[in-house]
């Protein structure tokens, strides 16, 4: 189940809500280090899947909104990295 919930923080999320979209409360909300392959005991197998197909579903509705040519790809990975 780690590696879902790592593909549900670290690629849906982190990629198109923070790096695309550029959504500051993402950004400000990312795990840290290898956090997001921990699941907590607590978190089941069809919460940790829920949790990855409504972040697909963002992701879907991210890359549906934004048109390929609206950002540099340069400027998109500084602004998601609290680089600018």
């Amino acid at each position: 189940m780690g590696l879902v919930q790592h593909l549900t923080l670290d690629v849906e999320r982190f990629w198109f809500r923070a790096v695309v979209a550029g959504d500051e409360e993402v950004i400000h909300g990312l795990p840290n280090g290898d956090e997001a392959w921990k699941v907590a005991p607590e978190v089941s197998a069809v919460e940790v899947l829920e949790r990855y197909r409504r972040e697909a579903e963002l992701a879907d509705a991210v890359i549906t909104a934004t048109p390929a040519t609206s950002m540099r790809r340069e400027n998109c990975w500084t602004a998601a990295a609290g680089w600018s």
